[in-house]
């Protein structure tokens, strides 16, 4: 029976890509994926590499080989990777239909902002009546002067 913190140690691997940190491809053999490891742990060596994150990196080297030598492992890690390269395909198809009905409804606000706009020009302008200048031979607007009563 498994530990929690093993299960708590196969969980975080699984959230890792260990084919890149090996640099290899996932159709890579074992034969492959033991070279790929022997070469960059030579590398990353803290014996062999005076650089402070060395030994870091080797043991991140280490543990990703260490779990991709296991059959078992190794169907795991891609599952969990095929499931996470479904689920960002679902999620860019996602995007893309939210990118469609953004833009056409930001097109439609542009519409209905143009249509506003011009009702505004148009019903802001004086009708032709009001247009007419005040002088000689005008007549007021309404009722004629001879029905205004005399005094």
């Amino acid at each position: 029976m498994s530990s929690a913190s093993d299960v708590a140690k196969e969980k975080e691997m699984l959230r890792r890509d260990l084919y890149k940190e090996l640099g290899v491809e996932r159709t890579a053999s074992e034969k492959e994926i033991k070279k790929a490891y022997r070469n960059k742990a030579r590398d990353v060596h803290p014996d062999k590499n005076p650089s402070p994150e060395a030994a870091a990196v080797f043991h991140k080297l280490k543990e990703a080989y260490d779990f991709l030598k296991e059959p078992q492992n190794r169907a795991k890690l891609d599952m969990h990777l095929d499931n996470w390269r479904k689920q960002q395909e679902r999620t860019e198809a996602m995007d893309s239909v939210l990118r469609e009905k953004r833009s056409d409804m930001d097109k439609r606000e542009a519409a209905a902002e143009d249509r506003e706009r011009n009702y505004r020009k148009i019903n802001s302008q004086p009708s032709r009546a009001d247009k007419a200048p005040a002088g000689r031979g005008s007549k007021p607007i309404g009722k004629s002067s001879s029905s205004i009563p005399a005094q």
